[in-house]
């Protein structure tokens, strides 16, 4: 059975990747652990309409 949700879980560089997917998609829930970069895509957080933890 699938409920039809969508989310990412990401470490180190996935970490980035599960940040672009809260940015860039409408992903229902994304996890980032230990980000690579983020700091200089920061101004893309305005994009997230869903959870990012």
């Amino acid at each position: 059975m699938s409920t039809g949700k969508v989310g990412s879980v990401g470490f180190c560089l996935g970490s980035k990747l599960a940040y672009f997917m809260a940015t860039r998609t409408d992903a229902d829930a994304n996890v980032s652990y230990y980000g690579v970069d983020i700091e200089k895509n920061l101004a893309e957080a305005t994009k997230i309409q869903k959870q990012l933890r």
